[in-house]
């Protein structure tokens, strides 16, 4: 064998080592809307209901008759529990505002009207917007 044949064979020998696997062909997916897949789609979950609704409630009643005997301390450290609670609950910062404004501080009463004015609905909003001016 010839210097010229041996340096071939090497040559092609490198050229098929790097030359690797060709890719193997996946099937496409398919897009099949719901519903015609053959199996029944389930049916959407109903959203969470939040046990802590009642417990808000609660410490909402609880806090508004605090203030409205003149415990602000008390009625506002109950809508802290609240707030932990449910935290885009409208009503709770209606009441956060109106607590403050009875303890006779002005800014917490407006910024707590303006942040529940994110969450507010109907006629909360009406009751909000007074505190922010």
């Amino acid at each position: 064998m010839s210097l010229r044949s041996l340096l071939v064979f090497v040559l092609a020998g490198f050229l098929a080592a790097c030359a690797g696997s060709p890719p193997r062909e996946t099937p496409a997916p398919v897009d099949t809307p719901p519903g015609e897949s053959g199996r029944p789609v389930p049916a959407p979950a109903p959203p969470p209901v939040a046990p802590a609704t009642d417990a808000v409630a609660d410490l909402l009643a609880r806090a508004r008759d605090a203030r409205e005997s003149g415990e602000t301390e008390r009625a506002l450290a109950l809508l802290e529990r609240a707030q932990r609670l449910d935290p885009v609950r409208g009503a709770l910062y209606l009441e956060l505002a109106r607590t403050h404004a009875a303890a006779g501080d002005a800014a917490q009463a407006k910024a707590f009207a303006e942040r529940g004015l994110l969450y507010c609905q109907g006629s909360e909003c009406s009751a909000l917007a007074p505190f922010t001016r």
